[in-house]
């Protein structure tokens, strides 16, 4: 499992498709610190601390673009087939290719945000004392962050293994994610409400856009997405031990 994961970095580190998104991640980034300067935009870097990581459909493209070239591209340059046909094991392989998607999806989801702040930072100021109380709030937000576009991650991961086919990832990703977003800020029964909550989707908007009346507390957060995200990567473990290689 070691040397797989190795070689999944490395294979990672080469990829140009990676590459791009990240170069994609910090030019956005750029451009949208640029605009805060020349807008005269008021708000503190503590505040878009507070709602990093909840630029939904903006992740659920990078992710889903990166799922179809890491995930699906391997599919299609028979990739998969040839590891297998060395000796490694479904379960080995596709072990070390999550270990590592989720590894390469840190920078697409925090590049953006970092530039962000930085840039608030230095024309707002910070806007909280560094103490231990913002260390916290700091971490509390980046765990938040990672948890639920880590569950995002994992569907599109799934998504991936299913279609197997880098066009279809793309389109189901993104847009089963913009359908699951849009179905969320609508719904308006209170009893399947409480049920959203358990969703990434839910969880996210309501930091992000104010819509709903109270954020879902951190311990439902984490356990939500801790076993949503196990769920979906068991689902896609069966996936492609079960799929034709040929």
């Amino acid at each position: 499992m070691g040397k797989l994961i190795k070689a999944e970095l490395f294979k990672l580190s080469r990829t140009f498709t990676y590459k791009a998104l990240i170069t994609f991640s910090t030019v956005i980034g750029i451009a949208f610190g640029t605009v805060v300067v020349r807008g005269g935009f008021t708000a503190a870097g503590i505040f878009w601390v507070a709602i990093m990581g909840t630029g939904f459909l903006y992740n659920a493209a990078l992710i889903s673009l990166f799922a179809a070239d890491y995930i699906a591209g391997e599919f299609a340059n028979r990739t998969f087939a040839a590891e297998i046909a060395c000796g490694a094991s479904r379960e080995a392989l596709f072990g070390a290719k999550a270990a590592v998607f989720f590894v390469g999806l840190l920078p697409l989801l925090f590049i953006y945000d970092i530039i962000t702040i930085a840039v608030l930072t230095v024309q707002n100021g910070f806007g909280a004392a560094w103490n231990a109380d913002t260390a916290v709030f700091i971490i509390s937000r980046v765990l938040f962050s990672i948890l639920c576009n880590f569950t995002m991650g994992a569907c599109i991961l799934l998504a991936a293994y299913l279609a197997r086919s880098r066009l279809a990832t793309v389109g189901i990703g993104a847009g089963g994610a913009y359908l699951l977003h849009q179905c969320c800020i609508n719904e308006h029964n209170p009893v399947l409400l409480k049920l959203w909550q358990f969703t990434f989707v839910y969880q996210m908007d309501a930091v992000c856009s104010g819509r709903r009346a109270e954020p879902v507390p951190f311990t439902i957060v984490a356990i939500s997405s801790l076993v949503g995200t196990a769920a979906l990567l068991g689902a896609a473990l069966l996936a492609f031990c079960r799929c034709d290689l040929k």
